[in-house]
């Protein structure tokens, strides 16, 4: 199936490959085998080696017999130099790490750098329409304080609660997800996809909110939940990005954060629906 091969590791892929309904081979070669392959080189090398040393003594003895002066001496010194070839030879050759996960090759179609020109000009651009949400979350509420506070009888000080609440979720947020993102085991689009769920659920509960408390709560925690595309949208990049070409796409997505037209919204609009406009966004 083209779309399994040329989309590999995209969440349909999974998908697909998790119901049985396709099987996409991984192409990993087993460690053990390049352990084994390593194991023998270095036990032939050693074979060499021993034989140039014995070579070499044989020689030297040789010659001290034509010579028929300082024998004893050249079987010493045959010797003693046979002692750092066995040593040096033992130090080079080491074992590959059979804890160690590495790339098949430096074209192993796995690895994030080999990925073709559109499959990452698409990732970018979704990362950067996922900051552009975040972004949007924050100031889509700003043409709304006033109504906000007309329906909830507050001040400015406690209107405002709203926006500073959302940026300090997102500014707590990085300090959960980002060192979650580099383990293996959740990687990082596990968390964009979960945490933009939460994302957008909370947005429910932010527009329906009966109180300013529910409010105030509901937009912390939807500041918390849209914090990742933020703290790991540029190492994200870095993963499938080359360096030398890499800040020019770090650029692009910061773009995404301007991009954010939350002030856009025209202020006559009930307040209830800059929530719901942030999930459609």
């Amino acid at each position: 199936m083209g779309y399994t091969t040329y989309f590999r590791n995209t969440l349909l892929s999974d998908v697909l490959e998790w119901t049985g309904a396709v099987t996409i081979p991984s192409g990993f070669q087993p460690q053990t085998a390049a352990t084994n392959q390593a194991k023998e080189e270095a036990e032939e090398d050693r074979t060499n080696a021993h034989k140039v040393a014995s070579n070499d003594v044989e020689a030297a003895m040789e010659v001290g017999h034509v010579l028929k002066s300082g024998n004893d001496e050249e079987e010493k010194d045959a010797n003693e130099t046979q002692i750092p070839v066995n040593d040096t030879d033992d130090s080079s050759a080491k074992e590959i790490d059979p804890f160690l996960v590495d790339w098949n090759g430096p074209t192993d179609p796995e690895n994030p750098q080999n990925w073709p020109a559109k499959k990452k000009a698409l990732v970018v651009v979704q990362v950067m329409l996922l900051t552009t949400s975040t972004y949007m979350g924050s100031s889509i509420y700003t043409p709304g304080q006033e109504q906000i506070q007309e329906k909830f009888k507050v001040g400015h000080v406690v209107g405002t609660l709203n926006l500073s609440l959302f940026v300090l979720g997102y500014g707590l947020g990085p300090m959960i997800f980002s060192p979650l993102s580099e383990v293996a085991s959740f990687g990082r689009n596990h968390i964009y996809m979960a945490t933009l769920f939460m994302f957008a659920i909370l947005q429910i509960p932010a527009a329906l909110s009966p109180t300013i408390g529910g409010l105030v709560v509901s937009r912390f925690l939807a500041g918390l939940m849209s914090s990742p595309s933020i703290s790991t949208g540029g190492a994200t990049l870095g993963d499938f990005i080359t360096p030398q070409i890499l800040p020019v796409f770090i650029g692009c997505w910061a773009i995404g954060a301007v991009m954010a037209p939350g002030k856009f919204f025209s202020s006559s609009l009930e307040s209830n629906w800059f929530d719901f406009g942030n999930t459609t966004n």
